[in-house]
């Protein structure tokens, strides 16, 4: 079960106008419209994968675009009918933050600036250690979620299968007791705490 969370307190102003209002940034004006570096954009929400700087591409719209997704599940496409256009809007799957506009047309994903977090190639192969202090059935659920947004993971505890295929823990995990500590890409850390957070 989802929690409330408060996004004016997580979001500075002009974020929040954008992710949980639906606003639009002006064009020409985002830190990524001009911006080719090689990396991944993350969700200033949740911190979940949205576009690789390999699909980006210059349409001088005035925005970021994007010819396709990460994965297609990591983000939702709705029909949007403000401002009596019938467009269709582009929303993060995980925490349903407001991304942009697809242009079907053009293949086209026109996304905010504001509304993404840019990691370079270099970081996000990265491992960052996530601590897990929970009950069995608290990790089992932690275990599902992870499993179901397909980030891959490794555990570090002592006596336990360190590197488990497709980044399952398996149903060992079940009989242990007190802290585990996994380990995981950089690129995919905030979105584990978004989880953790939001599904505890």
């Amino acid at each position: 079960m989802k929690k409330e969370i408060n996004w004016e307190e997580r979001l500075s102003e002009e974020e929040y106008k954008i992710l949980r209002l639906k606003g639009t940034e002006p064009p020409f004006s985002g830190q990524y419209d001009n911006f080719y570096e090689e990396g991944i954009y993350l969700c200033r929400g949740c911190g979940n994968s949205l576009f690789s700087s390999e699909d980006k591409f210059k349409s001088g719209s005035g925005w970021p675009s994007f010819r396709k997704p990460v994965r297609e599940e990591n983000i939702s496409l709705q029909e949007d009918h403000s401002y009596g256009m019938v467009r269709t809007e582009v929303l993060c799957a995980v925490c349903e933050a407001h991304l942009g506009h697809y242009f079907e047309a053009e293949t086209r994903h026109c996304i905010n600036s504001l509304a993404m977090e840019f990691i370079p190639d270099e970081q996000a192969e990265e491992i960052e250690d996530v601590i897990l202090n929970h009950s069995k059935e608290e990790i089992a659920l932690i275990k599902s979620v992870l499993d179901q947004e397909g980030i891959t993971y490794v555990i570090k505890n002592e006596g336990i299968q360190d590197l488990f295929g497709a980044g399952r823990i398996g149903t060992g995990v079940n009989q242990l007791v007190g802290e585990i500590k996994i380990a995981v890409k950089k690129k995919d850390y905030r979105l584990v705490m978004y989880l953790m957070e939001n599904i505890l």
